[in-house]
């Protein structure tokens, strides 16, 4: 766009082969699709299946839930999708009382914002799958803000601190609300004896991985101290949501 706008684009006219393009678009395409293809077979015939939820595309998640909905299969999968807080960000679940630690009678009782209420939904078709199918197991795990290894969650907060030089950041929801920290080896270590747990005998739909609680200002207040940051405004207009 800088080119265009400095007039140092210059374009030349000649005469194209449409077919030869088309032809080159669609055998890219049917690489795309064969691949993909490839990619779900894999997954129906896995006997675990993880994917970390806000980090794989929607559309994706729900084509692969339908697939375990309406295929028999020879196996028992257990599908596992590591959930995110941000699906629990507008949940009040005890308004008078500060709780820290979510249980499975929680589980659907939880709001979130709107753009993630699909992923909401897709959660509940996954635990409502493995109520009623006897042909696999839906596990759902919220592990708080996992870090340890330049996760996208606290990278991006850095990230704009450093390269913008940013004078203040900006706390969303209530300033003493609990963030769960929890390291992506202890992530881990639990996903694997859930799954190992489950061999001898039925795992639960809904797990809470709980690491570090602290609160929203002090973590803010944390990264304000390594960024050289003095302001830690509020925002007033959010504060309720969370």
């Amino acid at each position: 766009v800088s080119r265009i706008l400095q007039g140092k684009l210059r374009l030349t006219v000649a005469p194209v082969n449409v077919a030869t393009i088309i032809m080159s678009a669609w055998e890219t395409v049917q690489l795309a699709a064969e691949a993909k293809k490839i990619q779900i077979e894999t997954i129906l015939d896995s006997d675990f299946i993880i994917f970390e939820e806000l980090k794989t595309p929607l559309e994706f998640l729900k084509q692969i839930i339908e697939l375990f909905e309406t295929t028999e299969l020879s196996h028992k999968p257990i599908f596992v999708l590591i959930s995110h807080p941000l699906l629990w960000s507008c949940s009040k679940l005890y308004p008078k009382l500060q709780k820290t630690v979510y249980n499975e009678n929680d589980f659907e009782k939880r709001r979130t914002f709107m753009i993630f209420e699909e992923n909401r939904i897709l959660e509940e078709r996954l635990i409502h799958l493995s109520k009623t199918s006897e042909d696999s197991e839906g596990i759902v795990i919220l592990p708080g803000i996992v870090y340890g290894k330049g996760e996208d969650d606290l990278y991006s907060i850095f990230f704009a601190g450093i390269n913008f030089k940013i004078e203040e950041i900006c706390i969303i929801g209530d300033p003493k609300s609990i963030i769960p920290l929890v390291h992506v080896s202890d992530v881990t270590s639990s996903i694997l004896k859930i799954l190992f747990l489950s061999i001898d005998q039925p795992p639960k739909q809904f797990y809470v991985i709980n690491g570090e609680n602290i609160t929203q200002e002090n973590f803010y207040l944390s990264i304000c101290s390594f960024l050289e940051i003095k302001n830690l405004p509020l925002n007033d207009c959010l504060k309720d949501v969370v």
